[in-house]
Parts: C-alpha cells; structure tokens; sequence
C-alpha cells in the first residue's frame, strides 16, 4: 500500500511538472461527461479520464481520475476537499446501489485523496449510468452527496487504453 501511495504521488508530481512546463502539449478530448486529457512532453505523455464534479455556484468539490502506474495499471482516485471525516469510508453508490466504501489514503495542502487499483469499480463505472459519492463532513452528523454521470466514461476509457503510453 505505501508503495502504492508513493507511485500515485509521484505520478501526480510529474503531472503538475509536465503541465506547468512550457514545452508541454495538451490534448483534451470529451466524452459526454468524462474527458480525455493528455499531456506530451517531448517523448513522453501521460493521459488521464476524469470528470470535475461541481457545486451549484460551480466550483469543483471533487475529481473522479482514472491514470495508469508506472507499472502500467490503472489507477482510479477520488480527489476531495478537507474537512471531511477521515475516519469514515467514502462510499461509492453506482445506479443508486451502495457498490463499495473506500479508505482515505492522504491527504496534501490541496486536497484528499481516495485511490483504488480495484477493476471491479471500473468494470461497475462501464455498466452504469450514473453515481454519488457519499462523504461524512468532519464535526457533522449529516453526509455529503456528490452526483456524477457515467454518460461518456466507456467511450473514454477505450480511447484511454489506445492513447496511453
């Protein structure tokens, strides 16, 4: 697991190094709901499938990211704001189903982090229509519900799987 944690960070260090670096290309491709977005840099590009969930005054609340390892396996993560309940399990709702509770695996100065090597959950993501990702706010009784589509996410994990490096 620590060499898990490790590798997902490093991954997205080089991420936000290629992204901010002048020489790199960006190529955003959209599927309904979900994007497509690699990143080239010289030789190497990194591409990830994600979709920005978002508030009713539109600022981003959570990213839902599907990217590979350096190992080559894909990798699904939750991004999520602080002052959350780091002690209860997020729980992932596919078609309105409880599918799966997941750990948070850490937290940075920007965000939290939930990150699944678990296949089960994309297998679930291509069959589905919709979701919610439900979070317990730190201090509070009550949970945060955060809705996401599944509307475009086979189309952009197909291309995902020919365009990654």
């Amino acid at each position: 697991m620590k060499k898990l944690l490790i590798t997902v960070s490093l991954f997205l260090l080089s991420s936000l190094v290629v992204a901010e670096a002048p020489s790199s290309k960006t190529i955003t491709e959209t599927f309904s709901d979900w994007q497509l977005v690699c990143i080239e840099k010289g030789k190497n590009k990194q591409c990830e499938v994600k979709q920005m969930l978002s508030d009713k005054a539109g600022n981003v609340v959570a990213v839902l990211t599907v990217g590979k390892s350096k190992a080559n396996k894909k990798i699904f993560q939750i991004t999520l704001p602080h002052l959350l309940d780091l002690t209860q399990s997020v729980t992932l709702f596919i078609d309105e189903k409880n599918f799966t509770k997941l750990p948070f695996n850490f937290c940075n100065n920007s965000a939290c982090f939930v990150i699944s090597e678990d296949n089960k959950i994309l297998s679930a993501f291509r069959g589905g229509s919709s979701g919610h990702i439900q979070v317990k706010l730190f201090g509070a009784k009550e949970y945060l519900n955060m809705n996401f589509s599944l509307k475009g996410f086979s189309a952009a994990l197909k291309r995902f799987k020919l365009t990654s490096v």
